[in-house]
């Protein structure tokens, strides 16, 4: 319990008070600058830099930077952005390396002699989980792609590889603002993302490139303005 009365904003560095902290819905409340965090965020001692977010120019959507696109769609229109980076110029190979020493020893050695060895299996189930984790961002960097869907009064963010991936639906009226955000995790490791700021806020967009991220977030705050006034209204139930 010590820890949560020690529990600081990572964004003003305020003090947040017991009462303002929901460990159930992981989700902390600052006063002091009116920002929401997930509580395991902030116990992993995560902190966050608002980006400066005042242009208000119009954006042309008929004209996105490569990698990017919007179209209208029947029900409202698709925001997407591709995360392919040249960073997989250096996870593929290492990917080689990483399945084929580790796994291929562990696992491959095993098939060849048709024997199986229950403790060297045991052993190389963190490999594999860690195969999965780094083999999922290496696709991301090849050909992954994040996206926003409007529909009726509703969107629906996903981030993936073709149709697999992670999908989160909202309600446009319950976003308070949309903000960019710079992550900073305890290593010192800096990445933007796109936050809407609801209650839970959802965080995504990690992994896109600054013309990118650029063009998303403030296509993204200019659709909010525009989109649900135009919206038609969602049919009722019979």
């Amino acid at each position: 319990m010590s820890a949560l009365l020690d529990l600081n904003c990572p964004k003003c560095q305020g003090k947040i008070p017991l009462a303002d902290v929901n460990v159930g819905k992981d989700l902390v409340l600052c006063r002091n600058c009116n920002s929401t965090f997930t509580f395991s965020e902030i116990v992993r001692g995560e902190q966050y830099e608002e980006e400066d977010d005042n242009n208000t120019e119009p954006l042309d959507l008929g004209r996105p930077p490569e990698g990017t696109w919007f179209h209208h769609t029947p029900q409202g229109f698709e925001l997407g952005a591709s995360t392919r980076s040249r960073i997989a110029l250096f996870l593929v190979p290492f990917m080689c390396l990483w399945s084929g020493g580790s796994l291929g020893g562990i696992y491959g050695s095993q098939i060849a002699k048709g024997q199986f060895n229950p403790i060297l299996s045991l052993f190389g189930i963190p490999f594999l989980i860690g195969t999965v984790v780094i083999g999922a961002f290496t696709l991301m960097t090849l050909c992954g792609k994040i996206r926003v869907r409007a529909f009726d009064q509703r969107g629906e963010i996903f981030a993936g590889v073709g149709p697999l991936g992670f999908r989160k639906q909202f309600k446009w009226e319950d976003i308070k603002s949309i903000r960019r955000l710079v992550r900073i995790g305890s290593k010192g490791n800096r990445y933007e993302q796109i936050c809407l700021d609801m209650e839970p806020p959802i965080t995504f967009a990690t992994g896109l490139t600054k013309p990118r991220m650029d063009f998303f977030f403030r296509a993204l705050r200019q659709l909010r303005r525009d989109f649900p006034a135009a919206a038609p209204p969602m049919p009722k139930a019979a």
